[in-house]
């Protein structure tokens, strides 16, 4: 289950259990989505509201986060990268909130969103080895290789060069 840019695993379990668990989380994104919750703590409060709806503690669902990140301009078209997976809401609302940082630099969606309206080649550059940095800092924090880590955003990033020179150009021209 998908809730805002970040993805929620539950521990395995048989049908009827993981379809009670997907009705809770999906009571609880509503309310987060119903009372604005954009913490941790409210967001936790939320989890801990729905659970208690349903007769369910949340330490027994094994709940598990991640957040997903694509930006067509630096990893190519349909290529994400993820966090470590976490078990807290607020390592995942941290992580999430580095994420976003980079999201606003990218505006406009369609066929030919306009990355240049409020930003220059320069300055997504800056963005991008900024982003590595903390993205690295967000692996080894889980206690992973940054060097493992940063391998993929940099084959991505590499792989998308001819498809970012050529949106450069387009949004050059007058």
């Amino acid at each position: 289950l998908g809730f805002n840019n970040f993805m929620i695993r539950t521990r395995n379990s048989d049908l009827p259990t993981a379809l009670e668990y997907l009705v809770l989380l999906t009571a609880w994104t509503q309310r987060c989505k119903a009372c604005g919750a954009l913490n941790s703590e409210e967001l936790q409060q939320a989890l801990e509201a729905s659970a208690k709806e349903h007769n369910v503690r949340v330490e027994v669902m094994g709940l598990k986060f991640f957040a997903e990140m694509s930006q067509n301009f630096w990893f190519g078209q349909g290529n994400k990268v993820t966090s470590p997976v976490v078990r807290s809401l607020p390592e995942i609302c941290h992580i999430n909130d580095i994420f976003n940082r980079f999201r606003s630099h990218f505006i406009g969606r369609g066929r030919r969103p306009v990355y240049l309206a409020k930003q220059s080649p320069v300055h997504l550059q800056e963005c991008f080895e900024m982003f590595q940095v903390l993205y690295a800092e967000i692996w080894s924090k889980a206690g992973m290789s940054k060097d493992q880590s940063l391998a993929r955003v940099r084959r991505l990033y590499d792989s998308s060069q001819p498809e970012r020179d050529k949106r450069i150009q387009l949004d050059l021209l007058p």
